[in-house]
């Protein structure tokens, strides 16, 4: 069981790293409001979140950005961030680029 799990965790990294990385489609600049901001403390250190919205998927109004700690403080409740929105080499999209206006 342990070795299927396994496989199957290499077998999604993989797909994750060959979906950004062999992904040539031009990105998508848009744009979406903060509507939120959290942190939190772990082992690894800080995580930084902006929630944003309205959401670029179906079937959602908001998104959670992992962003670093530039970029969070710099943005603001209420203000807009620009995204680089790509269509992934699998249809999966990704960002990054998450910039404050």
């Amino acid at each position: 069981m342990f070795r299927w799990a396994a496989i199957a965790m290499v077998g999604m990294v993989v797909a994750v790293l060959a979906n950004s990385s062999l992904d040539k489609a031009p990105a998508k600049e848009i744009h979406a409001y903060v509507i939120g901001k959290r942190s939190h403390s772990g082992k690894g250190g800080p995580d930084y979140t902006l929630i944003v919205g309205p959401s670029w998927r179906v079937g959602r109004d908001r998104e959670l950005l992992d962003v670093g700690r530039d970029t969070f403080s710099r943005a603001h409740v209420g203000h807009m961030v620009s995204i680089d929105l790509h269509p992934g080499y699998f249809h999966l999209p990704w960002y990054n680029n998450v910039l404050p206006d």
